[in-house]
Order: C-alpha cells, then sequence, then structure tokens
C-alpha cells in the first residue's frame, strides 16, 4: 500500500469534505484524476494526525519533535492538530494537547482554528477537549 497525501491547496475555495478527500488516500485500483503519477508525498505529522495514526505521533514526540514544529503549517496552511481535529481523531488531538501545542492557531488561507473545524464537523469531544484547554 502506497500512501499519498495531498495537501488542500485550494482550501478555502472547496468545501472542506472535499479538501479531506484530497487529503490522504490509500492506492487501489482506482485512477485518481488529480494526482500526478509520479506523485509520492512522504507520512508526516500531517498525514498521520488526518488518519488518526497515534503511535507514529506518539513516536515523532518522544523522538524529540519540537513544540514549533507541532505548530508548524504545512504548505496548505493547516498544523497537525487542525487535521486531527478536523477528521475527529480525538486520541491524537490529546496526545498533541499533552504537549502544548497551540489551540488558538489559524489556517493561512481560511483562519479556521482547530476548534471552528472539530465543530464544523461535528466532532463534539474534540471539541470539548480545545474548550477543556482553552478555558
Amino acid at each position: 500500500i502506497v500512501l499519498l497525501f495531498l495537501l488542500p491547496e485550494e482550501e478555502g475555495k472547496m468545501a472542506d469534505g472535499d479538501a479531506l478527500e484530497k487529503s490522504h488516500y490509500l492506492q487501489s485500483e482506482e485512477n485518481i484524476p488529480w494526482r500526478d503519477e509520479e506523485e509520492i508525498i512522504p507520512y508526516d505529522i500531517y498525514t498521520a494526525c488526518s488518519l488518526g495514526d497515534h503511535n507514529f505521533v506518539r513516536e515523532l514526540l518522544s523522538e524529540g519533535m519540537e513544540k514549533y514544529e507541532m505548530n508548524k503549517h504545512n504548505c496548505g496552511g493547516w498544523t497537525a492538530l487542525m487535521y486531527a481535529a478536523y477528521v475527529g481523531h480525538d486520541n491524537v488531538v490529546n496526545l498533541l494537547l499533552d504537549v502544548d501545542v497551540d489551540v488558538n492557531v489559524k489556517a493561512l488561507k481560511s483562519g479556521s482554528t482547530p476548534l471552528m473545524l472539530a465543530a464544523s464537523c461535528g466532532n463534539e469531544s474534540v471539541v470539548y477537549f480545545l474548550l477543556q484547554v482553552m478555558y
């Protein structure tokens, strides 16, 4: 299985569901019209958070990934917490909150926060956890 991770480059121009659909994909027999055949994107913190890979995120943290790296925006303008909050991976969100990531960070293009992303998708447990940290 080849993991491909496409960033929400069109954030703000497409519906959030469309951005998520393009954010991760496990290769199958289907033809993917929006992907260059030669494009392989590495499995990184953003991919792990969007897929809910708790073990990979925990491993990165135990290897000493710096807090500023956890708060860094990718080229799509989102942070790792934004991906986990948007999809609703509460176990990954809690792991990130334990290392004091910035819960008030805003997406570069839309200005959305992790709380706004979680709420827009109905991820109630993630909303609860984010509010606990904020207040």
